[in-house]
C-alpha cells in the first residue's frame, strides 16, 4: 500500500509542476499583455499611469489571455502603437461580447469614473465652462457615458458614425449650452 502511494505521488509530482508552469506562463503573459497596453502614452487622454495600467488590466481581464493571444501579441501591440497611440480595442483584433463589454465597463469604473472622464475630456476640448461642466454631469447619464465609451474604446467608431447616440448626447448637452451662454 505504501509503495503504491509512493509511486502514485512520483507520478503524479511532474504534473503539478507541468500544472504551476502553466499557471506562471500565463501570469507571464498577462503582465506582459499588460504592460504591452501600458507602454501607449498617457498624454491627452486625462489618465494617470496608475489609472492607465489598470485599464490595461480591465482590458486583459475581461478579454483574458487566451482570446488575446489569438487576435493579439504583445510585440504587436507595442508595434501598432510605436506608429499611432490612438487605438481602439478592435485595430488590435480584439472582439468583446456584450458579457465581456459589461465587464470591462465595470472594471473600467473601478480603476476611475468613466462618465466623470468622459465630462472631463468634453469639457478640455472643448474649453467648457464649469456650470456648463456640472450641468452636464446631471444631463448625462451613465447609460450614455456607457455606451459612448465603450463605442470610443473597444469599436475606435466615431460618435459621428452613430446617428441616435449622437444626438442623445446633443439634447443632453443643449440646456448646459445655453448655461454656458448664460441665456434661459
Amino acid at each position: 500500500m505504501l509503495l503504491a502511494l509512493a509511486v502514485t505521488v512520483i507520478v503524479m509530482l511532474p504534473l503539478v509542476g507541468c500544472a504551476d508552469g502553466n499557471r506562471a506562463d500565463d501570469d507571464d503573459l498577462r503582465a506582459e499583455y499588460i504592460r504591452s497596453l501600458t507602454e501607449v502614452s498617457t498624454s491627452g487622454s486625462g489618465l494617470t499611469r496608475g489609472e492607465f495600467g489598470c485599464y490595461a488590466r480591465a482590458v486583459v481581464d475581461a478579454v483574458g489571455v487566451d482570446r488575446l493571444e489569438r487576435a493579439v501579441s504583445p510585440s504587436e501591440i507595442r508595434e501598432l502603437n510605436r506608429r499611432d497611440t490612438n487605438h481602439a480595442l478592435s485595430e488590435y483584433g480584439i472582439r468583446m461580447s456584450s458579457s465581456d463589454r459589461g465587464t470591462f465597463y465595470r472594471m473600467l469604473n473601478r480603476c476611475f469614473n468613466v462618465k466623470q472622464q468622459l465630462i472631463a475630456n468634453l469639457a478640455a476640448q472643448e474649453g467648457l465652462s464649469s456650470g456648463v461642466v456640472d450641468c452636464l454631469e446631471s444631463r448625462i447619464s451613465s447609460d450614455l457615458a456607457r455606451r459612448i465609451t465603450l463605442l470610443a474604446l473597444i469599436d475606435g467608431e466615431p460618435l459621428e458614425g452613430v446617428p441616435e447616440l449622437q444626438q442623445e448626447l446633443r439634447s443632453a448637452m443643449a440646456p448646459c449650452a445655453r448655461e454656458g451662454t448664460g441665456q434661459a
